[in-house]
């Protein structure tokens, strides 16, 4: 999707504007609820991208629990068939350090809730 490589490039150049991120974390969100799938003229979500998004909104000051909650649930249960198996080892190093990142554990499987101890 586009709006990862605008997140990610945003994110590269240390640009903060929440506006901005508000947006794309927005856009996302309706993306990955529709399960990633694109739609008429929207290509659906690759694994890479998918990963760049998480790491790109964990490096931002912005927190946005509900697109990790999103990501997560893409990632682990999409449609009964789990797509982590698709990521690439760096995609599977990504979303791990950017819920470590972030502190965001909400969207894991057994419901566990974000937040340090």
């Amino acid at each position: 999707q586009e709006v990862a490589s605008l997140v990610w490039a945003f994110s590269r150049l240390l640009f903060r504007a929440a506006a901005v991120f508000d947006a794309a974390a927005e856009r996302s969100l309706e993306l990955l609820a529709a399960g990633g799938k694109g739609g008429e003229g929207v290509r659906p979500f690759e694994p890479l991208e998918v990963s760049s998004l998480a790491l790109s909104f964990a490096q931002q000051p912005h927190e946005k629990p509900a697109l990790f909650d999103a990501i997560a649930g893409w990632a682990l249960r999409a449609e009964a068939t789990p797509r982590l198996p698709l990521f690439d080892a760096q995609g599977v190093c990504n979303l791990l350090w950017s819920f470590a990142a972030t502190d965001h554990a909400g969207g894991a499987p057994g419901g566990g809730e974000g937040g340090g101890e």
